[in-house]
């Protein structure tokens, strides 16, 4: 980072399963942060031609590259959604060069003059980017909702949507630790006033 440059607030956002966390980071964003997202920080590092993609490949074989060289997300993804170990082996590979790119992107809304950087990333925590914020907002909704969103926005049963939850309560993703707590179930307009109220509280903004 630039000696001129200011430190922003670093704020990160984390959270279960359709939970809301990418429309929190909207509100977040709309009300002036600089958001960046951890999942597309991955996809951007596992483009082909990158070195992470060849590591991956060479870790868990050519099976799991599509025909145009991309990384087939899906296959992969089923293997470790079944294999913890499979899990382990790809976080080990994938999560440092994340945590770098993530502060890398950090660092350059801050050379820009943010104020305010919004990181989400459910895995913040096991990736090691909790490091890189100064607070942290859980977003949260009742089990039932999240999985009737997660069925609608994904197509799928309620026993894979049941499945999916499952894992991440079983890694503890579900209810990391948070300095705020935000709970989008009762809809679009009550999470909207208190993300408001949140933004006021951590940058001070309107009080």
């Amino acid at each position: 980072m630039s000696s001129m440059s200011r430190r922003a607030l670093r704020i990160g956002i984390v959270g279960p399963l359709a939970a809301g966390k990418t429309a929190v980071l909207r509100m977040l964003r709309d009300l002036g942060a600089v958001t960046v997202v951890a999942d597309e920080v991955s996809r951007s590092l596992l483009q082909p031609g990158k070195p992470l993609l060849d590591r991956v490949l060479e870790a868990f074989g050519r099976e799991y590259a599509r025909p145009d060289g991309s990384l087939d997300r899906a296959a992969l993804g089923r293997l470790v959604f079944a294999d913890d170990e499979a899990r382990q082996r790809l976080e080990a590979l994938t999560h440092p060069a994340m945590l770098a790119g993530t502060r890398r992107l950090i660092e350059e809304a801050e050379e820009r003059g943010a104020a305010v950087v919004a990181i989400e990333a459910a895995v913040l925590y096991v990736m090691g980017a909790d490091r890189l914020v100064d607070r942290v907002i859980l977003v949260t909704a009742d089990r039932e909702e999240r999985l009737r969103r997660l069925m609608a926005r994904d197509g799928l049963s309620r026993q894979q949507a049941d499945e999916r939850l499952r894992l991440h309560e079983r890694l503890g993703l579900d209810h990391p630790p948070a300095d705020v707590v935000i709970d989008t179930t009762a809809g679009i307009e009550d999470t909207r006033r208190r993300v408001l109220e949140v933004w006021r509280e951590l940058t001070g903004e309107g009080v």
